[in-house]
């Protein structure tokens, strides 16, 4: 989250969690209904996030990293996204993503980065996944950090909380990077 973010995005309140395999099973459907949006442009449809890691405390949002040939396509196509009720952000992030949103019954349920291929934020993603998938030491750090967060913060204040835990998790994201460069093949 940027500085801009922090400061100008309207507060919210959040709930971690337990893990449960029914993400698992929302990501595959969801899958289903998004991948034909992106036809031929789409190389892969990832699940990451918190929801992604078995045993994870998260917040009951599926987070997918879909990765595309041609981002210039996707934002050429963002009425096919609104027809399912996504919310268009387009480069809310500030990391060359056309980003959407889906919320239901006031709650936010997926958040989709489309990414270009060769974007570094897509090893960003992948590699934190399978790293705190392959380290539980690393998961149950991850964890801590969570709860420590919502501790400090409750769960009224998702600015703090998230302002936060991206600080708290630099150095398990440097691992996750080291990690990942020598033990995966890039995309």
């Amino acid at each position: 989250m940027s500085e801009w973010q922090r400061t100008t995005r309207k507060n919210k309140p959040y709930t971690l969690v337990p893990y449960t395999p029914e993400w698992a099973e929302e990501f595959k459907k969801l899958k289903t209904q998004i991948s034909p949006l992106f036809g031929d442009n789409l190389i892969s449809f990832e699940h990451v996030g918190s929801t992604s890691i078995p045993g994870m405390l998260a917040k009951p949002q599926i987070d997918v990293c879909a990765i595309v040939r041609d981002l210039e396509i996707v934002k050429a196509s963002r009425v096919k996204f609104k027809r399912l009720g996504y919310q268009v952000k387009g480069d809310y992030v500030g990391q060359h993503e056309e980003y959407f949103t889906f919320d239901e019954n006031g709650e936010r349920k997926y958040n989709i980065h489309t990414l270009q291929k060769g974007n570094p934020a897509i090893t960003g993603y992948l590699s934190f996944r399978d790293y705190i998938r392959a380290h539980k030491e690393a998961r149950d750090a991850y964890i801590a950090i969570k709860e420590e967060l919502r501790k400090e913060y409750g769960e009224d204040d998702y600015n703090s909380y998230d302002w936060q835990k991206g600080n708290k998790m630099e150095s398990l994201k440097q691992e996750a990077r080291k990690w990942y460069k020598q033990n995966s093949s890039k995309i």
